[in-house]
């Protein structure tokens, strides 16, 4: 009897809830990330169709190719080492099926506040947690985010400045040569 009433006042919220498949990125788009754990900042440019990924920091530029599986890390002297990657380590343009929808929250206050969804999806061995804004009419984009890895350790983005184009000059451009990292 218990557990009935349970189902009935949870059913509707289930039912409820967005379908997490529809909560997708745009095709190409560029964004600033600040870490909070590590103080780190980066201009990250994804490129879905082309399945491309790079985040340049001061310090370094990595280029992601999910087509080729590999990473591609150099810095600002063209001194370049690439290295495998896996499939899973790209997170899909829209949030897998079994992504746990949270509620809304509200980045901000006031007349500019920002509408977001708090969604909750395992990857990569961890956990993602991410406010994604839904502002009718406008592109999704993740905020914040927060991935806890297998090992515990949080890793705590805030997502700024989302553009529907890449600016960053040469943002896929690889130095070549680019020899296999050694390890040693």
């Amino acid at each position: 009897m218990f557990s009935s009433v349970i189902a009935l006042v949870l059913l509707p919220l289930v039912w409820g809830a967005p379908d997490p498949t529809k909560v997708c990125a745009p095709d190409v788009f560029q964004f600033f990330s600040y870490n909070i754990e590590t103080d780190g900042s980066a201009q990250i440019a994804i490129d879905f169709k082309q399945k491309l990924l790079t985040s340049a920091s001061p310090n370094q530029t990595v280029v992601q190719d999910f087509v080729k599986l590999k990473s591609y890390t150099f810095d600002a002297s063209g001194n370049c080492q690439s290295a495998n990657i896996l499939p899973e380590q790209f997170y899909p343009q829209c949030l897998p099926a079994r992504s746990t929808y949270i509620g809304e929250v509200f980045i901000g206050f006031g007349p500019n506040r920002v509408p977001a969804e708090a969604w909750e999806t395992p990857y990569f061995g961890g956990t993602l947690r991410a406010a994604v804004s839904h502002q009718p009419g406008e592109p999704r984009y993740a905020v914040l985010v927060k991935f806890v890895n297998a090992q515990g350790i949080p890793f705590t983005n805030f997502c700024s400045n989302p553009t529907l184009n890449i600016t960053v000059p040469n943002a896929f451009k690889i130095p070549d040569p680019c020899p296999p990292a050694t390890i040693g």
